[in-house]
C-alpha cells in the first residue's frame, strides 16, 4: 500500500516562504518529492494539511491557482501508484 501525503517545510530563515512536497509512503520507505510551490506559513493549514482557502488578501488568487495544481498533482500521482501496483 502507498500513501501520498501533502507536507509543508517552513524556512529556515525568518521571513521567506517554505516549500510545499510530497511525502510518498510505499513499504514502509519514506520519500520526499519536492515541488516548485512556496507559500508562507500563514497560508497553510496544519490541521487540513492543506492550502487556507478563506485567505482575503492580494495572494488569494495565487494561493488558490497553486491548490488546485496541488489536487491536480495528487489524483495524477494515485494514477501512477495504482498503475503500477
Amino acid at each position: 500500500m502507498t500513501t501520498i501525503k501533502v507536507k509543508f517545510r517552513p524556512s529556515t530563515v525568518i521571513d521567506r516562504e517554505g516549500t510545499i512536497y510530497f511525502q510518498i509512503i510505499h513499504k514502509r520507505k519514506v520519500r520526499q518529492l519536492l515541488t516548485q510551490y512556496h507559500i508562507s506559513p500563514n497560508e497553510w493549514d496544519d490541521n487540513r494539511s492543506m492550502l487556507k482557502t478563506n485567505l482575503k488578501n492580494d495572494r488569494s488568487l495565487f494561493v488558490e491557482s497553486i491548490r488546485k495544481r496541488l489536487q491536480w498533482d495528487i489524483e495524477r500521482l494515485t494514477k501512477i501508484v495504482h498503475k503500477l501496483e
